[in-house]
């Protein structure tokens, strides 16, 4: 589990609730004509990192994160 996904779970366990499963995601909003090629590979040379996260790209605003 990440550092952020661990702390939230902490406080979540402190207040003594159950803890559910704890994703942490980011979600950036792109406007304007692109291939989807062309995104993707702007997407991994400037805000991911594929090593450690993963890279998900959709025409439709998502109403959650994906099941790993």
């Amino acid at each position: 589990m990440d550092p952020v996904a661990l702390s939230l779970s902490d406080a979540i366990e402190d207040m003594g609730l159950p803890v559910p499963q704890i994703r942490i995601g980011r979600l950036y909003l792109v406007h304007g004509e692109f291939e989807d090629d062309e995104l993707r590979e702007s997407a991994r040379k400037v805000v991911a990192n594929e090593i450690i996260e993963e890279l998900f790209l959709s025409r439709e605003f998502p109403r959650s994160f994906p099941d790993p």
